[in-house]
């Protein structure tokens, strides 16, 4: 006899077996006092494998409901848990819409958190009020669907075709701000508000000062050509050479100064002297034809190079992750409901569609922007892993073996959808991989991790360029209007 598919439910709870007591006695409680409908992790159907029981009680789920404990991060089947249901989340199975994960902290946790959960807006319940109680609960139940912050990144993809109205529509509200209905409600979010255009500022500029550390590396690599290991002096092409460094020293010069912009670091960071000495004695090597100091100083740059891009990197990505637009999408519904109410003159239907619009539009660069910040950040860990392993992989296969028991979890999570096109290209090379890491099957290793390496280098660039791109237009479409808005509140 067939197994029946178990009912939708409001929420998967997912939790360690040790905080049963509380999830009991606290969780389940409030949840049934507000009639939410909830899938218990550790009470599934009996009779049944477990695994296929957990796996079809969270895509017949509307949310996921994960309890942050030191235990639940320790245990192996809560872990198997939330990669599931972040693979369901990012693959939007079921419905046609993605499933929504929110963490719950029920205790301060040790350590980093795995960058599934980390990349994920939370909740605090280690001492929450009833306020933080109601915030979660009215994400979690049916009647207020759509209306919490409780949310969860959404399957990542490409914005949308239609024109976005959100600038248009701040420039309109500007000019009716002396009215109360708009007053009233966007004075509420003024701070947020502020704090807003602050984050997107610094979110830019740091995107920025990213981007042009890529343009370095690419032209070092150009550099090697012209002087490559080993080359004599006179082989090398010192008018490149010199080419090469007029074009390194404007980059280096437009990153120590989107550095100051971004409060990132000043001239007198150890990291800008470095890159600032590593030049001087380029230009000294270049004056005198010395290959040896060319390259050595060229080697200094590549180790700046391996070390501060992370370090942006983790900077931008936490100033997204902080970066949250419900302030703005509460603001427009409530102005769009205040005007609609009143009837108000002045304000035409078209300009109430595009308010109700432009709400949408900022929830839907919320969620996209989150999801493309946790695929950006996964794939510059991915691209740190395998840089440090290429210059062992000739003679020491194992270093490769290592790398992927880190990069393969990482990369089979944020291929589980096919929302840019290069999932299934990168899986491949993925799985290329695998196949030559038994010590019976290694004679293509080295092919392999080359295959991936380059295909990890070129997609990470695509997705690098896509980031900046949406932080243009978080810039251009919230952050220049936003400042105006502010300007006359």
């Amino acid at each position: 006899m067939s197994q029946q598919p178990q009912a939708e439910k409001d929420v998967f709870v997912s939790y360690n077996v040790i905080d049963q007591p509380w999830v009991d006695g606290e969780l389940l409680t409030r949840l049934r006092g507000r009639s939410i409908t909830f899938f218990d992790q550790h009470r599934p159907e009996l009779g049944v494998f477990r695994a296929s029981a957990l796996d079809e009680a969270i895509t017949q789920s509307r949310f996921v409901l994960l309890v942050i404990s030191s235990g639940y991060l320790r245990d192996s089947w809560d872990s198997f848990t939330n990669i599931a249901a972040f693979n369901y989340m990012l693959e939007g199975k079921g419905r046609g819409k993605a499933l929504r994960v929110i963490p719950a902290f029920k205790e301060r946790v040790e350590g980093s958190l795995p960058a599934r959960i980390s990349s994920l807006t939370s909740v605090d319940l280690c001492e929450a009020d009833e306020e933080e109680w109601g915030r979660l609960l009215n994400a979690l139940s049916r009647e207020a669907a759509g209306e919490g912050e409780c949310e969860a990144a959404p399957q990542p993809t490409p914005p949308p075709p239609h024109p976005r109205d959100t600038r248009e529509v701040l420039s309109l509200l500007a000019e009716l701000i002396k009215r109360p209905e708009v007053y009233g409600p966007l004075t509420q979010f003024g701070a947020e508000f502020g704090r807003m255009r602050d984050q997107i500022r610094s979110l830019t500029a740091h995107k920025r000062l990213h981007d042009l550390f890529q343009r370095l590396a690419d032209k070092l690599d150009v550099s090697v050509v012209y002087c490559p290991p080993r080359m004599p002096d006179e082989e090398v092409d010192w008018d490149e050479m010199e080419g090469s460094l007029a074009e390194i020293t404007d980059i280096v010069a437009a990153i120590v100064a989107c550095a100051a912009a971004a409060e990132f670091a000043t001239e007198q960071s150890l990291w800008v002297q470095k890159l600032l000495l590593a030049l001087a004695d380029w230009a000294a090597g270049n004056a005198e034809k010395n290959g040896d100091r060319v390259r050595d100083a060229r080697k200094r740059i590549y180790r700046v190079l391996n070390t501060v891009p992370a370090q942006i990197n983790a900077k931008l990505v936490d100033i997204a992750k902080s970066l949250r637009l419900t302030a703005l999408e509460k603001a427009l519904l409530a102005v769009h409901a205040n005007l609609q109410a009143l009837d108000a003159g002045g304000v035409t239907a078209g300009q109430l569609a595009k308010i109700s619009r432009s709400a949408e539009q900022v929830d839907e660069l919320d969620r996209s922007l989150r999801a493309s910040v946790f695929v950006h950040d996964s794939l510059q860990q991915i691209d740190d892993e395998l840089r440090a392993a290429e210059p062992f992989f000739e003679r020491e296969v194992e270093a490769v073996v290592e790398a992927w028991m880190v990069v393969g979890p990482k990369l089979k999570t944020i291929c589980a959808s096919a929302a840019f096109g290069w999932e299934a290209e990168l899986l491949a090379a993925g799985a290329e991989l695998e196949l030559c890491l038994p010590e019976e099957a290694r004679a293509g290793v080295r092919r392999a991790f080359r295959n991936i390496r380059r295909k990890v280098t070129r997609i990470f660039s695509r997705v690098d360029t896509d980031m900046l791109e949406r932080c243009g237009q978080l810039e251009a479409e919230i952050g220049e209007p936003l400042n105006l808005l502010l300007a006359v509140m």
